[in-house]
């Protein structure tokens, strides 16, 4: 699932367009490097533990699709990881009386619109993306406690659980099954439509692509707006996996998108990212924490590498710019 093409300079030699080629693909290169270093570990490859990794990293693959496409227009979105929680108590409180259907079409169209009023405030009045969402965040959780009681709403719904508990092919979660399919339509999008190539305009220079044409209002919202849809459907499988909608949950979850999101490349400049990548940086993470987990490596010590590898994907990621502007 890619949405660019790397170009080479002509006069380049064979190794250096090898090092560029690596380079550009950093995420897929560790991915699959840190395939290699699991197959030595008991169980790693066993379909159960892949299907696990997805099912646990399915959830931050949405919001890191999400995230990338704020990425893109050299914003951020902080308060992801509260919208899955507020969206997850929305599905719970609505199921009893609108049924799974219609609780989980208001809960992403309410988590949309969210995304939606951030992205106007960052388009209209000029506010630092991080100072919005950040405030978005706020009122997201406070929001979630408040419908919530701050208790766990139980969800009663047979299709719920299905959600949770269905596996297609033996290995793929429905969670997972939703990530790429989200994720080719997303490629596409980004890669082929004109608005899609927006994201990446304005990403390298606001003000140069409005003289152009683009429309930079409209599409830094509907950046916010695709990131809080995400957001929302992520809330759905989120609550289906736990069977509950969680007014504390999610907590964290934005900064593990926006790790998936550098280490597959993307920079927090703008204008650099794409889908591919990121969905390797997403399993880049998983991976991670699986080789730790099987290795018995204690909970509080995985926080602290995945925090070096996220320093050594930005450094990375600077490296990579500074030599592409000489």
């Amino acid at each position: 699932m890619t949405t660019m093409t790397t170009t080479t300079a002509p006069g380049r030699s064979p190794l250096g367009r090898i090092g560029a080629l690596l380079a550009e693909n950093t995420a897929y290169v560790a991915l699959v490097l840190l395939a290699l270093v699991g197959s030595t570990i008991a169980n790693f490859a066993s379909a159960g533990n892949v299907s696990s990794i997805l099912y646990q990293y399915s959830v931050i693959g949405l919001l890191a699709f999400g995230q990338l496409i704020v990425v893109l227009t050299s914003g951020i979105d902080l308060a992801q990881g509260s919208m899955v929680a507020l969206g997850s108590v929305v599905l719970g409180l609505l199921v009893p009386g609108a049924g799974v259907g219609g609780a989980a079409v208001i809960a992403v169209l309410m988590i949309a619109l969210f995304g939606m009023i951030s992205g106007l405030l960052v388009a209209f009045t000029d506010l630092p993306p991080f100072i919005v969402t950040l405030g978005m965040l706020g009122i997201a959780s406070g929001l979630a406690l408040t419908l919530a009681d701050a208790k766990p709403v139980i969800i009663s719904d047979s299709l719920i659980s299905d959600i949770g508990s269905t596996v297609v092919a033996g290995i793929f979660p429905i969670g997972a099954v939703f990530w790429i399919i989200l994720g080719v339509v997303l490629s596409i999008f980004l890669g082929r439509h004109k608005v899609g190539r927006y994201f990446y305009a304005i990403g390298g220079t606001a003000e140069g692509s409005r003289i152009s044409g683009v429309p930079v209002r409209f599409t830094t919202v509907l950046a916010y707006t695709i990131s809080g849809l995400c957001a929302g459907i992520a809330a759905i499988l989120y609550a289906g996996n736990l069977g509950i909608g969680n007014p504390t949950g999610g907590a964290g979850y934005e900064l593990e998108a926006i790790a998936a999101v550098l280490i597959g490349g993307a920079s927090l400049a703008g204008g650099h990212g794409r889908i591919g990548t990121t969905a390797a940086g997403v399993l880049v993470l998983g991976c991670i924490s699986s080789i730790l987990d099987l290795s018995g490596v204690p909970q509080f010590w995985q926080g602290t590498i995945k925090g070096i590898v996220l320093l050594l994907a930005v450094v990375l990621g600077q490296i990579k710019l500074l030599r592409s502007a000489r």
